[in-house]
């Protein structure tokens, strides 16, 4: 059964209604006890008021409403799932080999300060339940993506608007060291990170936003020096585009 539903407050209302047809005694306090959250910030996934959900309350809130977590927190995939690991697992060290779904940390990136350095990136987890990027196992499989190989970070600014929108979460492929003309890639440059679209020049790089109010910037071989690639953004998660 596959609903393609954009919006959280969608997907947890048709959740919850489902539920409720065999489990009558379901109900948004019993989702919220069960999440181990307060009463209000479920009101906040039905209202609309939070726009997405972090990896941790979408496997509780899917244990609870018996669906598919990948599909609670994204909606992707099929909303019925056979088969829904429980946060407490995970938290305990259980193998995710057998689950319907991946968890990719979310993390905090920055230059190194040391002197030779410059080009050295840090990669700090950002070590919050709310945080992070869930997806199928699939969906990896198709896209022929390592999941070991990417991370989840989050969008700042409004450069790249209306494809990704502050406080967006993206999910990143760190393994590509070649660059697609075209794609959307992170990276850092002057020891600052950056999300765009980038495209090869014959001798640098042409650095475009999608907001058109941006402009182009084009990168020399001399700039080159302080650029350096994090990867290719292959998913995206925010409200405003599902």
């Amino acid at each position: 059964m596959e609903f393609q539903m954009g919006t959280l407050a969608e997907r947890v209302a048709e959740a919850l209604e489902q539920a409720q047809a065999t489990a009558p005694y379901k109900n948004k306090a019993g989702l919220a006890k069960h999440c181990g959250i307060r009463p209000s910030s479920v009101t906040d996934w039905f209202s609309g008021k939070t726009k997405t959900i972090g990896y941790k309350h979408a496997i509780l809130a899917a244990e609870y409403l018996q669906v598919s977590a990948s599909w609670l927190a994204d909606g992707t995939g099929d909303m019925k799932s056979p088969s829904v690991r429980t946060y407490e697992g995970i938290e305990n060290g259980d193998n995710l080999a057998d689950s319907e779904f991946i968890i990719i940390p979310q993390y905090y990136v920055q230059a190194s300060a040391g002197p030779g350095n410059e080009n050295e990136i840090i990669f700090e987890e950002v070590k919050d339940p709310e945080g992070g990027f869930i997806k199928p196992r699939s969906w990896f499989q198709t896209h022929l993506i390592n999941p070991d190989n990417c991370k989840t970070f989050l969008v700042h600014g409004d450069s790249m608007e209306p494809y990704l929108w502050d406080g967006d979460k993206i999910l990143v492929d760190c393994s590509p060291e070649d660059i697609i003309s075209g794609k959307v890639y992170v990276f850092m440059i002057n020891g600052k990170m950056r999300v765009k679209v980038l495209r090869p020049l014959i001798n640098g790089l042409l650095i475009r936003s999608f907001n058109p109010e941006i402009p182009d910037e084009t990168l020399t071989a001399n700039d080159l020096e302080t650029f350096k690639l994090i990867g290719r953004v292959r998913d995206r998660a925010g409200n405003s585009w599902l």
